[in-house]
């Protein structure tokens, strides 16, 4: 350890600071902000990954799935009854019917099967009644 004894007023203070030069001082500050950058980016796309689960007043689980940045749907959400039985199975992009959606009835039987492109029905459309059995089919084109 260094001991410095003032023996008076000191013209110059400057001598007992540490010496920098301008690049190194530019270089670490821009790795101090390159690493900021990586940590809020690798904020923003983990949190983009988290299962959300919203729940009944009972405590049952109303549903489960991911949301986007914007706070839109972005994945596979399921659907439950109050009394725990699956209720739905649908995809989404961007907070639209994007893909199959599957509906049950409360029994665990499908009752519609379908598909959607960003919002709109699409395709083929199967529904079923309590016993599995087909009870209409269709076929959508755009809506």
């Amino acid at each position: 350890m260094k001991t410095i004894h003032f023996t008076g007023l000191c013209s110059n203070l400057n001598q007992f600071r540490p010496k920098y030069d301008s690049s190194s001082m530019y270089l670490r500050g821009m790795k101090y902000m390159l690493l900021f950058f990586i940590h809020l980016l690798s904020q923003l796309v983990f949190a983009q990954g988290n299962l959300t689960k919203i729940k009944y007043p009972n405590g049952q689980i109303q549903s489960i799935g991911k949301f986007n940045l914007t706070g839109k749907e972005d994945s596979t959400w399921n659907y439950y009854y109050e009394n725990g039985a699956l209720q739905e199975v649908a995809n989404y992009t961007n907070g639209y019917l994007n893909g199959s959606v599957i509906r049950y009835h409360m029994n665990g039987n499908i009752q519609t099967k379908g598909f959607f492109k960003y919002g709109v029905q699409d395709s083929i459309f199967i529904t079923y009644n309590e016993d599995a059995k087909v009870i209409e089919t269709g076929q959508y084109k755009e809506g």
